[in-house]
């Protein structure tokens, strides 16, 4: 079990905790390189060979990934665990789609990240957003064009994912702040809203309280040209020192989303350049170590695929559709 204490946030984010899941067996994604070359359930953290850092490499058309040593930008920067290394996958949302993928819609199980990724031929996946005790249901709002997991409004969380836009001339992935955007133009505009944390103010100033807590954690931005940024730090931070650490680099970050933190934060990829995984591991209070490598099973994903833009980008799912 993961226990994020976000009581001292800015936003007055209350307590959050999720539940406790079983692997179920399920077998790793055929047709690719297991992620992180761990077959079964979970998938090993971190394995990949050195790369240049502070450079963008293409993996495929719209996709993109960047490490950064954050400890470069100074002391601050520098975790007394791991590499203080920061990975953030880019994505073009005209040449790529994005897609949630919940387990209150697919049978009613948390799965292995390896399983939804694929089931739904991705290329990269994240966390969307944190998760109750139920081990199904968002901590704030979910829905999709075909199913709602969470119809809970969280009055204190203010950043708001959208994509799968009803007109065509829309943006395709527009992150909302509730701050100084409208929740009813994002209802109207997209079928896919996901609510959690935001982590940016209107002009852009660090809205995280500091305190002394530190975890890992996976982020989604996006950047001043409405690229999507996944981002994930294995190394803990300060969310607040986090913060100011991204405003720090050459994102061009326009807003930020809170996603998950701890164990079970995670990026993963899943190209013909690149196949790999990298997992959270420590959380003050909780798992105050670096030795976990594997997220287990989880419930809901983000994630990321190369299929035709044309219509609605969610597939029919079972369960009540969204409204």
């Amino acid at each position: 079990m993961i226990l994020l204490l976000l009581a001292c946030h800015l936003e007055g984010q209350p307590e959050a905790s999720v539940g406790e899941a079983k692997g179920d067996g399920a077998p790793p994604i055929v047709g690719a390189p297991p992620i992180g070359g761990a077959p079964g359930p979970g998938v090993a953290a971190d394995p990949t060979p050195e790369r240049p850092l502070n450079t963008w490499s293409a993996l495929l058309p719209g996709l993109e990934l960047a490490e950064f040593d954050l400890a470069a930008l100074g002391p601050a920067g520098r975790s007394p665990i791991g590499d203080s290394r920061l990975r953030v996958a880019r994505v073009d949302p005209t040449r790529l789609q994005l897609e949630l993928r919940m387990a209150s819609a697919e049978g009613g199980r948390p799965l292995p990240v390896s399983t939804w990724m694929a089931r739904a031929d991705a290329v990269a996946a994240i966390n969307p957003s944190m998760f109750r005790e139920d081990y199904l249901s968002s901590v704030g709002w979910m829905s999709s064009a075909a199913h709602r997991n969470s119809d809970r409004w969280a009055p204190q969380q203010s950043s708001l994912l959208a994509f799968d836009p009803l007109s065509p001339s829309d943006r395709p992935f527009h992150l909302f702040n509730l701050g100084c955007e409208a929740r009813p133009d994002a209802e109207a505009r997209y079928r896919a809203r996901i609510q959690s944390i935001r982590m940016l103010g209107c002009a852009g100033e660090n809205l995280w309280s500091d305190q002394p807590k530190e975890w890992s954690a996976a982020l989604v931005g996006e950047d001043d040209v409405g690229r999507a940024l996944l981002l994930h730090v294995r190394s803990p931070y300060r969310m607040h020192t986090l913060v100011d650490l991204l405003r720090a680099l050459p994102l061009g970050l326009r807003a930020l989303h809170y996603g998950e933190g701890g164990p079970e934060a995670f990026l993963a990829l899943r190209t013909p350049a690149l196949t790999t995984m990298w997992t959270g591991s420590f959380e003050t209070g909780f798992n105050e170590n670096d030795d976990v490598t594997t997220t287990g099973d989880l419930p809901n994903v983000l994630v990321v695929t190369a299929r035709s833009m044309s219509g609605s980008t969610e597939r029919e799912q079972p369960g009540e559709r969204a409204r």
